[in-house]
Order: structure tokens, then sequence, then C-alpha cells
């Protein structure tokens, strides 16, 4: 059985500013995309298709005003699509890369590699599956971040539930560990807002 250490110790985030003279707004919309092969295998994610039967709710109308953008991954193209949204690609809103396990069920792994995939679980800085550690993931999506900041547009993100877990946790201030206590269902939504001096959490996992 994999061991999740749970301690957490929050910590309140050093606030930066990311704007000179008046403050002003910016919103971040997360769009999760719906559900995939993936996740009805409960596999870890390649670059799956969605279910047809189970494409999420209909785009709100006030998110065609806003700047959209999307991963380059086949899920989010589908669900920008499906929304009718003219949706640039960001690369840096790709999901999580698992390297040689991308595709293969969480079972399998556990059971030809239990020790590896229980570091996978505990450590933030594995990477010896070949891919992206969780650590790196963390300071793509910090980096993102501040050039959403800076940029001042509205913006509606779609992308993936790790990608989004990665920034509650950085917007928080949380540990790592707080990654695995974060639920982002397929389909759902997570607002941001930045008001000149710092990220704060409006809602999360929402139903449209």
């Amino acid at each position: 059985m994999l061991r999740l250490n749970k301690s957490i110790a929050w910590r309140v985030p050093v606030v930066k500013s990311g704007f000179d003279g008046d403050l002003m707004t910016v919103v971040l919309t997360l769009v999760s995309h719906g559900a995939t092969t993936a996740s009805l295998r409960a596999a870890f994610p390649a670059d799956d298709s969605l279910l047809d039967n189970k494409v999420p709710m209909m785009a709100p109308a006030g998110w065609r005003s806003r700047h959209c953008i999307c991963s380059p991954m086949a899920a989010c193209l589908q669900m920008a699509q499906h929304f009718g949204l003219q949706a640039r690609v960001e690369p840096d809103l790709r999901d999580l890369d698992h390297g040689r396990w991308s595709g293969i069920e969480i079972a399998a792994v556990a059971q030809s590699t239990p020790e590896a995939l229980e570091l996978w679980v505990n450590q933030p800085a594995f990477r010896d599956h070949g891919g992206e550690s969780r650590d790196q993931l963390a300071d793509r999506m910090a980096a993102w971040l501040d050039r959403v900041a800076s940029d001042g547009n509205h913006v509606v993100a779609i992308t993936h539930s790790a990608v989004i877990r990665s920034i509650v946790c950085r917007v928080l201030g949380a540990p790592p560990t707080a990654f695995w206590l974060i639920d982002i269902a397929p389909g759902t939504v997570t607002d941001l807002r930045h008001d000149g001096r710092r990220w704060a959490l409006r809602r999360l996992n929402c139903a449209g």
C-alpha cells in the first residue's frame, strides 16, 4: 500500500507586487478538461482524447469576451472546440509529463515497480520515470502565473487537473504534499483573482 506523508505546514505566501501605480484586477478562470480514456482506465495520462459521452457543460457566454488559451494536448483542444472558443495554444499549460508511465494503468505500475511509485507520490523531485517532476511543474506554473498577472488580461485557460492543483498550491503557499489533497474533477472550474499585489483563490472545483 502506498504511504502518503500528510503533514502540512501552511505559510502565508510572500506578497509580491506585479504592477506599478494603480492596482488592477486580473481574473483567471481555470477549466479542467473533461473525462478521457486515461481517467476511465485509472491510467497515467498521455495525449488522450475526450470521451464522447463525458463532454461537460457549455461555456458561459462571458467567456467569449475573455482572452482564451489552452493546453496543446488533445483533450484541451477538443474542449475549446466544444465550447466554441477561439483559444490560443499555450505550451506551458501542458499536462505533467509522466515519461515511461504515460498511458499505463496506475495499478500496473504499482505492481511492477511499487517502490518507484511510492517515491513518485512522496518526493516532489522524483523523475526517474523519465518525465517531469512535480517540482518542475510547480516552477513552470509559477513563472506562467507571473506572466498572466503582468499581462493584465482576463483569461480563460483550459488545462489539466495536475496543472490546476499545482497552481492552487502556489497561490495558497501550500507545501508539496498538499498537491494530493486538492480534488480537481473533470470539466470543473477554478477561479483566481490578482489585485496587483497577489493571487487569491475565489472558487475551487466548481461545476461551471
